[in-house]
């Protein structure tokens, strides 16, 4: 993988890193809720990959 390749993953990395660190702090402060923001940050991040940039 390629130095470009990798610059253009960063700010992905960045925000997968953001939520990861919200759900930990969620599950820190209530098991369920949690889990909650577990499911909202996977489907974000669904939301995410699956989005086409208009070219």
């Amino acid at each position: 993988m390629k130095l470009d390749k990798l610059v253009l993953l960063v700010p992905f990395i960045f925000i997968c890193l953001g939520f990861l660190s919200i759900v930990i702090g969620a599950f820190l402060f209530n098991l369920i809720l949690g889990w909650v923001v577990l499911g909202i940050a996977l489907v974000l991040v669904a939301i995410i990959l699956g989005y086409d940039s208009p070219k």
